[in-house]
């Protein structure tokens, strides 16, 4: 590879590895699958260490920051989809919970906090599960935990 080229290469190195793997994000919003970015990125690694030249050497890298991004993403949306899920069975029952009070704001009938749930009756939550809890009497500060029985409810969207 020419010495021009290299020296763009080096001095813009972490630029490259930001579009390619920004890329690789996009590509997992828009098409969701674990699998093809995992077991591409196996066979970019092994091609890695099987690598011939300097050239071969950087597209195979710029490949497997592409394809770890998309993998990032696509399982990032797998989560959030389930919690979507949870929240859809969740809407209208009544159900126990703990959860860590995240901020706390006074309301006309008392106070909301968000909170960041740590077990909900039954279910196995995966990942951050948020809600916000309405209560009136003595107000929780911020870092308290809840511990509470109440109705779910799905709001916005």
């Amino acid at each position: 590879m020419e010495n021009k080229y290299k020296n763009i290469i080096r001095t813009r190195f972490y630029f490259f590895c930001s579009i390619f793997l920004s890329l690789g994000i996009v590509i997992g919003i828009s098409w969701q699958n674990t699998w093809i970015p995992f077991v591409l990125c196996f066979i970019i690694f092994i091609g890695l260490l099987l690598r011939q030249s300097d050239t071969i050497f950087l597209f195979l890298l710029s490949s497997l920051i592409f394809t770890s991004g998309w993998f990032i993403s696509s399982v990032r949306n797998n989560q959030i989809e389930q919690n979507l899920s949870l929240a859809d069975s969740l809407h209208g029952k009544t159900v126990s919970f703990s959860g860590i009070v995240h901020s706390m704001k006074e309301t006309e009938y008392g106070w909301r906090t968000d909170c960041e749930i740590l077990f909900l009756s039954d279910n196995a939550l995966k990942g951050d599960f948020n809600v916000s809890v309405f209560g009136k009497g003595p107000i929780p500060n911020e870092g308290d935990t809840l511990l509470s029985i109440g109705e779910m409810k799905k709001t916005g969207g």
